[in-house]
């Protein structure tokens, strides 16, 4: 049986300024043998910078689809065909080793300006190349010549999890639509970016998913993600030569703003937050699965080990697999860094395996099935989900304080 792929509309950006009309790509897989009545449904998720028609997701939704009996879904989420057009690449490897290996040198040669530099939260390039006066950088850099578009006229791009989350719900809808799902076993598995929006998947419709597996996402939005203090976005030399080490900036700190991200639009998309969380553990009867390498950088390991601590409080079913240099196999488990270099099918085949194969919810009934609507409170907003009309919508609404 061959992949299907299907374009289907999208909900509306956060920030819908233009009013723009939204289609998102869906990969389909069905088993070769057949949809029948113990079939599931597997979102499979790729990461920040990948895309769903990569030979290895697509791979995977082939092999799985017959492994586990599941229609095996992808999907291009916003800001995919923005990686996709505007890679992140170096000549040296990769972004953040590049950022480590210029931190490193100016560690070395100028430590105080790099302090300096950080501590003002500067992404000016020109700063950044004063620290190496004596140095020629070209060699580090890729030329870029294709500039982003506007901010207003973007259509594409990262938002750290929401819009990005209901376009998986509309995958997700789509499939459940098109073909007769035990809804028993409903699953979704992610690594990093993905790992992260598996587990906002399961936030935004906890009554949905039956298993969860996040392989080194991040349990909350941080403001330097957002604002990019610290980050490197662009470096040019001679006016040339450019390295994108971060997306283009897209939200603002000030309240003025019309891209202003406000603290709600943090706590929506937290995964470890207190009242939240006391909304999901009264919807959410799956299992949750997460693996992180203890000297993760990039997403340091104790915040995720706190979120699982508040998960068992919470009496969420949450398994949490740690790795350190000793856990290196070479074969699942390449590296004790970010996301450990794993093998993603090995993975979740040697963890979840069994859960992938025995476990179903206790119900069949997903939050598309209630048609309900779900309330995150926030200081200043509220966020509603709400299913009742079909596709799921999301509404940023303000609170009307007494006056």
């Amino acid at each position: 049986m061959e992949e299907i792929k299907a374009v289907i509309p999208a909900h509306k950006l956060e920030f819908d300024h233009k009013n723009f009309d939204r289609e998102i790509e869906v990969f389909i897989k069905e088993p070769d043998a057949g949809v029948n009545a113990d079939t599931g449904l597997f979102l499979i998720l790729h990461a920040a910078g990948g895309y769903a028609e990569n030979p290895y997701f697509r791979k995977l939704r082939e092999e799985w689809a017959d492994r586990y009996n599941v229609v095996a879904i992808g999907v291009n989420y916003l800001g995919t065909s923005n990686d996709r057009e505007h890679p992140t690449k170096l000549s040296l490897q990769n972004p953040e080793q590049t950022v480590k290996y210029l931190d490193s040198r100016a560690r070395a040669e100028n430590p105080e300006g790099l302090a300096a530099l950080h501590a003002s939260g500067s992404c000016n390039w020109t700063d950044l190349l004063s620290l190496f006066p004596n140095t020629d950088l070209s060699q580090h850099v890729i030329v870029v010549d294709k500039s982003l578009p506007h901010r207003d006229e973007m259509k594409d791009y990262r938002d750290y999890g929401y819009i990005q989350t209901m376009d998986c719900l509309y995958a997700v809808k789509y499939t459940l639509d098109r073909y007769k799902i035990n809804s028993k076993r409903i699953f979704v598995f992610g690594s990093s970016l993905g790992g992260y929006l598996a587990q906002t998947c399961a936030k935004f419709a906890p009554n949905t998913f039956s298993l969860v597996a996040d392989n080194s996402g991040f349990p909350a939005i941080m403001q330097n993600d957002v604002f990019l203090k610290g980050r490197y976005t662009r470096i040019v030399i001679e006016n040339k030569a450019c390295l994108f080490c971060a997306p283009q900036l897209f939200y603002e700190s000030d309240r003025n703003s019309p891209y202003y991200f406000s603290d709600d639009m943090f706590k929506i998309r937290a995964l470890n937050d207190n009242s939240h969380l006391a909304v999901f553990k009264q919807h959410f009867k799956g299992r949750i699965v997460a693996f992180h390498a203890k000297k993760d950088q990039l997403v340091p390991y104790a915040g995720k080990l706190d979120l699982h601590e508040k998960y068992r409080k919470n009496g969420v079913n949450s398994v949490f697999y740690s790795f350190d240099t000793a856990d290196i196999d070479g074969k699942v488990i390449i590296s004790d860094g970010h996301g450990m270099s794993a093998d993603l099918k090995l993975l979740f085949e040697k963890y979840c395996d069994e859960f992938a194969l025995n476990d179903k919810k206790s119900d069949g009934v997903t939050d598309f099935d209630i048609g309900h609507k779900i309330v995150y409170s926030g200081a200043k907003s509220n966020f509603i989900l709400d299913y009742s009309g079909g596709y799921p919508t999301i509404e940023n609404r303000k609170i009307q304080r007494k006056k």
